[in-house]
């Protein structure tokens, strides 16, 4: 599996298609998931809620750093549907491919 697929594979199986109530807990109070398959491990973990903050890290089988991506969210407080806008960004998440591995399209149709 390249690289590419496994990030694709891994957002797949966290936040996008569990959300909250189905993360782990991690040791530094961080919530967020983790995928191992083949050669690497995925791990996702974030703190807070509006806003949150939180990154994306890939290890190889030798522990060592391959990929990570740092992120960033607060919905304002004028926004009249916070609810939508999460169930928005799951949407968008699951739309994810090789061209746009990031957080989905740049547009959704």
């Amino acid at each position: 599996m390249t690289l590419i697929d496994f990030i694709i594979k891994a957002k797949l199986s966290g936040y996008a298609s569990g959300g909250e109530g189905q993360e782990l807990k991690f040791e530094d109070g961080s919530k967020g998931f983790e995928l191992v398959s083949g050669d690497y491990r995925y791990l996702d973990s974030y703190n807070g809620f509006n806003p949150f903050s939180g990154s994306e890290r890939v290890f190889d089988s030798d522990n060592i750093l391959v990929w990570v991506m740092n992120y960033y969210g607060e919905v304002l407080p004028n926004c009249s549907d916070p609810k939508g806008i999460y169930s928005f960004l799951k949407d968008a998440m699951l739309l994810i491919s090789p061209e746009y591995q990031f957080r989905g399209p740049v547009v959704i149709l």
